[in-house]
């Protein structure tokens, strides 16, 4: 219930506040955080789209995507916001004294009617974050929303990546079926056990092509960790995405959204799978 059908309700019968509060607060979200193992292994792209498949009809949920990459990030991009828009950047200002009212105020609705707020351009802006600061932000966003999914840059000495890591009920890690990224997912989880035991994984192998790939099973016995997707790739779709500047949600019969809409019925069956603790 938005403030003016607040005011409209209260025009015909008097409501008691505090108990409309204490309803808000008892919805309490779940966070999906997403990282790749290290840039342009497609988190971006994935987390758009299982934001936007969480909002078809199937699932009715309410959802918002929020950009962590402070700076730098590319869902601006992906939703075409060429227009002026408000974002995290916003509340430099007024970290102090955030509020439901402060963050909610920052959330945009995207042209294709996702909620999503936006990472600041401004570099000094980025700098006033903290990580209790994001902390603050998520809880903010729990009370609205069921699903709050991050998407989570691969830097881990940032603020933002630490508490999209430590605050995410679940982590979604995308990676590539090549050396270099299999390495550096390999460091990756590592570090994300050290920073929260017993995390909940979803592993994420994406653009995969059984030619030149390294062999699934191989992944699995060297990260120690179940593959829950395998994203395959898909030549077109990059072009098809550029070209158009719109999510592909609707085209079942790409193998590609076949596979992501996989991963949401994953997430929503909270099918988690945990990383072994040393």
């Amino acid at each position: 219930m938005n403030d003016k059908s607040i005011k409209e309700e209260l025009a015909y019968e008097s409501i008691n506040l505090d108990e409309y509060n204490i309803v808000n607060e008892e919805v309490r979200g779940k966070v999906v955080g997403l990282i790749g193992s290290k840039g342009g292994v497609g988190t971006t792209f994935i987390a758009s789209h299982v934001a936007a498949l969480c909002l078809k009809k199937e699932y009715n949920n309410k959802v918002v995507l929020v950009d962590l990459n402070l700076g730098n990030g590319d869902i601006r991009n992906v939703f075409i916001q060429t227009e002026p828009v408000k974002d995290l950047g916003d509340l430099s200002s007024i970290l102090d004294e955030l509020s439901d009212i402060s963050v909610k105020n920052v959330v945009e609705d995207t042209n294709n009617g996702i909620s999503a707020i936006f990472s600041p351009n401004d570099f000094k802006k980025v700098e006033e974050f903290r990580e209790g600061d994001i902390k603050q932000i998520i809880d903010i966003l729990r009370s609205s929303y069921e699903y709050i999914f991050l998407d989570i840059p691969n830097n881990l000495s940032l603020n933002s990546t630490k508490a999209g890591i430590n605050y995410s009920d679940e982590l979604i890690i995308v990676t590539l079926s090549q050396f270099l990224s299999i390495k550096r997912c390999n460091c990756l989880l590592k570090e994300i056990t050290s920073f929260k035991k017993g995390a909940n994984i979803h592993l994420v192998i994406n653009r995969y092509d059984s030619f030149s790939a390294i062999p699934l099973k191989h992944i699995e016995q060297f990260l120690e960790i179940p593959i829950s997707q395998v994203i395959p790739e898909d030549l077109t779709l990059g072009m098809m995405f550029d070209q158009k500047g719109t999510l592909l949600c609707d085209r079942k019969d790409l193998s590609v959204i076949s596979s992501i809409n996989n991963l949401v019925y994953i997430i929503s069956d909270s099918k988690n799978l945990k990383v072994k603790e040393d």
